[in-house]
């Protein structure tokens, strides 16, 4: 039975459990520098367009007009063109009439209103007031597809000739921080005065048209041709109804020989006289009283 023994004894052996394997460390990548996508450039954006400068409103608005040559007034009551204004739709425009209290006699006054007892924007109208007439619509004036018209009503015709000094007025015209000062009248040019040595006074007269009441003009001397170039004593700007101005030919005492002496005067018909005093250099006579600088002259 010895067979039979080792028989049971013996079996037959396991094998032992596998056992998990252990994982093979790789590199050490926690130290290594890590690869980044750099940024992308911000995308190009356009430049913004600069807003077009804003165009002067009045830059195509003369300084001055003929208004009773464009329009006059005992004829006409047709729509006459002033000018143009470049200004939008929604913009705010103001206009003040200058010189309505001067421009004709003391008891007669222009006036500028907005149209429709103030209310319209771009209507107006020039009412001229008197003591004895009450108050009349003479003329009115629109802006209308950007141009600045203006015509006379009949009432103006009614009351000529008094409609027709609206002409010695001026007009400021404002919108946001532009302005512009348009005169009803070309500035006038007198012609020149001929002034001569051989004649102690020379007097000339002008005739001025429908001309303002006399405090509100003035007369300025530009100077004198074919002559050493003046010294003036004091402004060269006159009031027209009375004035004096001291005129010396010449810059150094070495030229200055003569000397004219200017007085204006005016009536309230509109005659201007204009008199040239001419006074000869005597140096000897330096320090009399009198003006300083024809203190050393005596009339020729």
């Amino acid at each position: 039975m010895p067979n039979d023994q080792a028989a049971a004894n013996t079996t037959a052996a396991e094998p032992p459990p596998e056992q998990p394997e252990e994982p093979v460390p790789g590199p050490d990548t926690d130290n290594e520098p890590q690869e980044t996508t750099p940024p992308k450039p911000p995308a190009n954006k356009p430049p913004k367009e600069k807003p077009a400068p804003k165009k002067a409103p009045f830059a195509a608005l003369a300084k001055e007009v003929d208004l009773l040559e464009l329009a006059p007034p005992q004829s006409s009551t047709e729509m006459v063109e002033l000018g143009s204004i470049d200004i939008a739709e929604n913009d705010l425009m103001f206009i003040a009439l200058i010189g309505g209290a001067k421009a004709y006699k003391k008891d007669h006054v222009f006036e500028l209103r907005n149209a429709r007892g103030g209310t319209a924007e771009r209507e107006w109208e020039f009412v001229l007031s008197s003591g004895v007439g009450g108050e009349k619509l003479i003329a009115e004036m629109v802006l209308e597809d950007k141009k600045l018209k203006f015509h006379w009503t009949p009432e103006a015709a009614d009351a000529m000739p008094a409609s027709g000094y609206l002409t010695n007025c001026s007009m400021t015209l404002s919108a946001g921080p532009d302005t512009h000062t348009l005169l009803l009248r070309s500035v006038g040019k007198l012609e020149p005065m001929p002034l001569t040595l051989n004649s102690p006074v020379i007097t000339e007269k002008y005739t001025i048209p429908s001309p303002p009441n006399p405090e509100g003009i003035q007369v300025e001397i530009l100077g004198v041709d074919n002559a050493p170039k003046p010294v003036f004593e004091g402004p060269q700007i006159l009031p027209a109804q009375q004035g004096e101005l001291w005129m010396v030919l010449g810059q150094t005492p070495e030229e200055q020989a003569a000397a004219y002496k200017i007085d204006t005067k005016m009536t309230t018909t509109g005659q201007l006289t204009i008199t040239a005093t001419a006074y000869i250099n005597f140096p000897s006579l330096r320090g009399r009283a009198g003006s300083p600088i024809a203190r050393s002259f005596r009339p020729r």
